[in-house]
């Protein structure tokens, strides 16, 4: 068959083509499975779209348009053929010709009475009536806003395959449902080159960044009755200007304003002007020197000048409406919506090259000044028909006030304000509050309606995260670095969601298994309307992470060759390189489209018509966060040597909201103790040390004997043997701190406790026997030491440790002065030595007769370690009660408590 593209190769795609002005057939489909979609065939001498060959069973025809054509706008003659969405009008023959087989026709328009012969009709269709292309003599086979095709295909696009751009590179579904053929219709935002709705500013929101400078205007209420939403001009200077840019110099164009008149100026008071009189080309909307007409001038490439004047009068104080439109041979002016007058156009409009004005405009050496109020002012590059005009009269446009994107933090909400004092609103989530608190990603919309009965809906995509710093709080020795780093995890999925299991969360993504089973399409599908995708798989670890969601099962994953057969995407159209195949896979066995995974994690094509499992992907939200740590730093990690124990925070944010973590990094010191004690019990003042006779006697225990009342000490302290000669006994050593002095280094400030032995010299030293204990306590503490004696009075320091040469020396022996509570809380024991008070047999603190009648008494003539041997030679005897006991009775300790 001769055609411009015949299709003899199995089961081929052909999407978004153009085939025109060829001398037979357009496009010939002579394969089995073929798929046209969004293509444009016109103005061939044969049939548009010819499938008449045996072996061209099952073809699908989706979303063409033939046009102009000699013969048949679409001829099939086998097999079982679908077509949908389908525009063929205007060709030599009817739009569709069918013999044989059963072709299924759904939402078409057709120059055909009906359908023929061989057909069944799924409903939808439309016959003679012409589609309303935009151009046709052209080629602009676009149809119009007012189309019957405009959002007449099928409601369901499942299965349909279709692209998401069409022909033109346009959005395939711009408003409600898709619209027939290769071409999407017009909306009512497209070719806008330039939007002023002057909220708050004069900045265009039409994505051309044509923003305006504003000279004198001054932010008003609009016509709604929101403030600093329009701009008011004084008659006198006022003046909004924007630079002259190409996207404002179109070949057709549509001009649109709202305006209030204050009062008339007696000469031409422009609203829009891009001309000058018989100087320089453009357009330009006023209201002239009679004040009761409004004009739309234009002037062509030879200075003729165009004007359309309405017959409505221009009423000071009252809001109107005001369009004009150039469709490259006439020129139209709408007031209120109402097209009020048109004149034909000879020659075409060229660039002015001078700058945009509004509110005013400069002529001979003179100002064009309009007072009162200018709003929501657009410009198109091509000339809007009635029925927009009328849309755009007719549509209130407020803008709302929800960000595009907002985060908020793990286990927290954020606030939704779109804006009060409207008379209604309605959530996505069913909620008619006029706020709205969020707690699960994704996107919120809310519609919301005025008193004047004005509409607007917005929308914002809500990202929850959470931010922590990965260390935690940890300690460090003095001198030492350590790194902090930032975490953040993105909960950009919803927390729960019926259908699907969660399966967890790698670099970023979080996925979910399915609970139950579908096919491919309708998979994909599901997916994607929860706002994930079918998962997609980059390498061998999320392959296998994968694997383990549903071991056993085959389970459906994102990539398709269904466009085009052996050139397999994945549903994100993100890069293709990893695969994972498994033995001559693919093979394309049954026309195998879908991709599962097996048990094994291998890959294999198959067709869709299976239900299985399947796994759901949500990417890492696109969202841009700023931070900040408690040093000045904004890098993900830093490098910290703190000198004191210091608390830091990060703070992550997207100019909204904020979330912080904090993490507190202990900064220890190996404090060594110098310490130098004297107990008044063993002392000798022959000799001025302490008798070891415990030791001698070998009484002493190996362990630690504060673990029980009245200490209850847990450290676990022991020796296999006692390690020097001149040990005395075991002491417990507590250490307490205080920032504000001695008086306030109580009990619960105690920060470190140490069983420790007492050498006969009064030295402390740790359980080698020799050595100087040593604490690791944070650094820049005040440290109080607090001495401890099975039956001796506790006494502290009455001054903090000082470091010397890395050792913190102290001596309690010198005077009272270095006893918290001087001479109170210690005793001279020997000329200018002063020691511990003896007698505590029960260690409480107070020398009473509990510790004659508990401790000393039960034990008397006892010889062993023992609580009642205040004199601490061995055995409890008189002297311990008369020369030990008995003198200091009342006598308690001083402690802080």
């Amino acid at each position: 068959f001769s055609s411009a593209i015949s299709i003899i190769s199995a089961s081929p795609t052909i999407i978004n083509s153009w085939v025109l002005n060829n001398a037979n057939t357009g496009l010939y489909c002579g394969s089995s499975n073929s798929k046209i979609i969004g293509c444009l065939v016109n103005d061939n001498s044969g049939y548009g779209i010819q499938c008449s060959n045996y072996y061209s069973y099952n073809p699908q025809l989706i979303n063409n348009t033939t046009a102009n054509n000699g013969n048949y706008g679409i001829h099939i003659s086998y097999g079982n053929t679908v077509l949908k969405n389908c525009i063929s009008w205007g060709n030599g023959n009817n739009g569709l010709y069918a013999s044989q087989g059963n072709t299924q026709v759904a939402n078409c328009l057709l120059q055909n009475t009906g359908l023929p012969s061989y057909t069944t009709d799924l409903g939808g269709n439309i016959f003679d009536t012409a589609p309303d292309f935009v151009d046709e003599p052209n080629n602009n086979f676009r149809i119009n806003y007012s189309s019957v095709c405009r959002n007449a295909g099928t409601p369901d696009t499942t299965g349909l395959n279709l692209p998401i751009y069409d022909l033109a590179g346009n959005t395939r579904i711009m408003t409600d449902t898709v619209d027939m053929g290769a071409y999407e219709a017009y909306s009512i935002s497209s070719g806008l080159v330039a939007h002023y709705p002057f909220n708050g500013n004069a900045i265009d929101e039409s994505g051309y960044e044509n923003h305006g400078v504003v000279i004198g205007a001054t932010l008003t209420t609009d016509r709604f009755g929101y403030t600093n939403a329009a701009y008011y001009f004084d008659g006198n200077d006022d003046v909004i200007t924007v630079a002259d840019a190409p996207s404002l110099n179109p070949e057709n164009f549509t001009l649109s304003a709202w305006f209030n008149q204050t009062q008339g100026q007696g000469i031409f008071s422009k609203i829009i002007n891009k001309y000058k009189f018989f100087d320089q080309e453009g357009y330009g909307i006023s209201i002239d020197q009679n004040n009761n007409l409004v004009a739309g001038e234009m002037f062509d490439n030879t200075n003729a000048h165009y004007k359309t004047e309405s017959v409505t009068n221009v009423t000071n104080g009252v809001w109107a409406h005001a369009a004009c439109t150039f469709n490259g041979s006439t020129i139209a002016l709408y007031v209120n919506g109402v097209l009020e007058d048109e004149l034909p156009v000879s020659n075409p409009l060229l660039n002015s090259g001078i700058d945009l004005t509004f509110g005013n405009a400069e002529e001979f050496g003179m100002t064009f000044p309009f007072n009162g109020v200018i709003d929501d002012i657009k410009i198109y590059d091509r000339a809007l028909i009635a029925e927009e005009i009328s849309e755009l009269y007719n549509t209130c446009t407020f803008k709302l006030n929800l960000p595009d994107t907002i985060m908020t933090c793990h286990e927290d909400s954020v606030l939704l304000e779109p804006g009060a004092g409207f008379l209604s609103y309605e959530w996505s989530t069913g909620d008619t509050t006029e706020i709205l608190y969020a707690k699960e990603t994704g996107t919120y919309y809310v519609d919301v309606t005025d008193v004047n009965g004005c509409t607007a809906i917005d929308s914002t995509y809500v990202n929850i995260i959470n931010v922590y710093i990965e260390q935690g709080d940890t300690a460090i020795l003095i001198g030492d670095s350590i790194e902090l780093s930032l975490g953040t995890t993105y909960y950009n999925h919803p927390l729960s969601l019926n259908g699907f299991s969660y399966q967890g969360e790698l670099n970023g993504h979080n996925y979910y298994i399915s609970t139950n089973s579908e096919y491919w399409i309708d998979a994909k599908s599901t997916c994607e309307s929860v706002g994930g995708h079918l998962i997609t798989i980059e390498n061998q670890i999320e392959n296998d992470f994968v694997l383990g969601m549903y071991p056993g099962s085959d389970i459906w994953i994102g990539l398709t060759d269904e466009i085009q057969e052996g050139s397999f995407q994945w549903v994100t159209n993100e890069y293709f390189s990893y695969t994972n195949w498994d033995v001559n896979q693919p093979d394309n066995y049954n026309n195998e489209d879908y991709t599962e995974m097996r048990p094994n994690g291998k890959w294999n094509d198959k067709p869709s018509n299976v239900y299985q499992y399947y796994v759901l992907e949500f990417d890492p939200p696109s969202i841009s966060l700023d931070i900040l740590w408690s040093t000045g730093d904004t890098t993900t990690s830093i490098t910290v040597t703190p000198n004191l124990t210091t608390t830091y925070t990060v703070e992550i944010t997207d100019g909204v909201n904020w979330c912080t973590d904090t993490v507190t990094i202990n900064v220890v010191e190996d404090m060594e103790l110098d310490l130098t004690v004297m107990l008044e019990g063993p002392y000798n003042t022959g000799n001025g040390t302490m008798m070891n006779w415990l030791n001698f006697w070998g009484y002493i225990p190996t362990t630690q004997p504060y673990n029980t009342a009245p200490w209850f000490y847990g450290g676990l302290e022991n020796v296999p043997s006692i390690p020097n000669a001149d040990v005395t006994d075991w002491l417990l050593l507590d250490l307490r701190y205080s920032s504000s002095g001695s008086a306030t280094a109580t009990s619960d400030s105690l920060i470190a406790q140490k069983a420790v032995f007492l050498l006969k010299d009064g030295t402390i030293v740790d359980t080698s026997g020799t050595n100087n204990p040593v604490f690791r306590i944070e650094a820049g503490k005040q440290i109080y030491p607090v001495i401890r004696h099975r039956n001796h009075v506790p006494i502290m320091s009455s001054n903090p440790l000082t470091e010397s040469s890395g050792v913190y020396t102290y001596d309690f022996t010198t005077g009272p002065d270095k006893v918290y509570g001087g001479a109170k809380a210690c005793i001279e024991i020997d000329t200018g030595v002063w020691g511990i008070i003896g007698g505590d047999g029960n260690a409480d603190g107070q020398i009473n007769n509990r510790d004659k009648n508990d401790e000393w008494l039960p034990n008397y003539n006892v010889s062993s370690y023992n609580n009642g041997d205040f004199d601490m030679n061995g055995v409890v005897n008189d002297a311990d009660k008369n020369n030990m006991w008995e003198p200091k009775v009342g006598t308690g300790n001083m402690l802080p408590e």
